[in-house]
């Protein structure tokens, strides 16, 4: 019997116009009112999962930042939190700045950029959080980020991952959660990691556990999990990983593995 169902938002939960349908909307909530723990596991920040925690009826932590922290939204109490050292967000920004590519630096709930462009204005509005412009990273170095984020074209972005694996330390795990978007964490983070931490929270075992998502950096918690579901719209390389493949998120992906698992 499966006992928690972790879910990815983008690419997963939401559609390709960034809305929840209705109808995976009422699965989830049958879900959680037969007493099966739903829960919210993204790389997006705290701020940007409260409305579809409300929408969803949600009740259990929130697991943000791909893993970096994980929040009680009821009481606000963060029950782990783990930032990228501050030395290591100095080479990632100087990496970015020399290949001139967009930077968010997220650092204590607050969101900052090294410039105001399209791309920051779209993740503005994913994020719901205003972007503060800055040109001295001082002070976010001394005091460590949760997560810094590239946003560049795909095919850069891919160029990026190459020179990465040459140029930074073991010390820091990366990966796309968007294919214009690569995410950079402290190498103790993880998807799969968070998910490790809830289990040993609230006394489950892997076996117990679905997880869905599309992405690369829901490939640790595919594996984690004792069924890792891979969304239909998903890359080669996270369908690799995934014990069975559901419809897209544009074709009711979530509610056919509810469906297929829960009934």
């Amino acid at each position: 019997m499966y006992k928690l169902l972790a879910l990815d938002v983008d690419g997963t939960l939401l559609n390709s116009q960034g809305e929840v349908t209705d109808k995976t909307v009422k699965s989830i909530r049958e879900l959680v009112s037969k007493g099966v723990l739903v829960l919210i596991c993204t790389g997006r920040p705290t701020q940007g999962t409260v409305e579809l925690f409300e929408k969803l009826g949600l009740k259990m932590p929130v697991i943000a930042y791909n893993g970096a922290k994980i929040v009680n939204l009821n009481t606000g109490a963060i029950l782990h939190e783990q930032n990228l050292r501050g030395i290591d967000v100095k080479k990632i920004v100087e990496i970015g700045e020399e290949l001139k590519t967009t930077i968010i630096i997220w650092s204590n709930n607050q969101l900052y950029t090294n410039t105001m462009n399209d791309n920051v204005i779209a993740y503005k509005k994913l994020s719901g959080v205003e972007p503060i412009v800055i040109d001295d990273y001082v002070d976010i170095i001394q005091q460590g980020a949760t997560k810094v984020l590239w946003i560049d074209e795909v095919e850069k972005i891919a160029e990026f991952q190459r020179l990465l694996d040459i140029r930074l330390d073991a010390d820091v795990n990366y990966c796309t959660s968007k294919p214009y978007y690569l995410e950079f964490i402290d190498k103790t983070v993880s998807k799969g990691r968070a998910l490790s931490i809830i289990c040993d929270k609230y006394e489950l075992k892997r076996e117990e556990i679905i997880a869905i998502g599309d992405g690369q950096n829901d490939i640790t918690m595919l594996e984690f999990a004792g069924v890792g579901v891979a969304m239909g719209n998903s890359s080669q390389e996270v369908k690799d990983k995934a014990d069975y493949i559901t419809a897209t998120n544009d074709e009711e992906g979530i509610a056919l593995v509810i469906d297929k698992y829960f009934r």
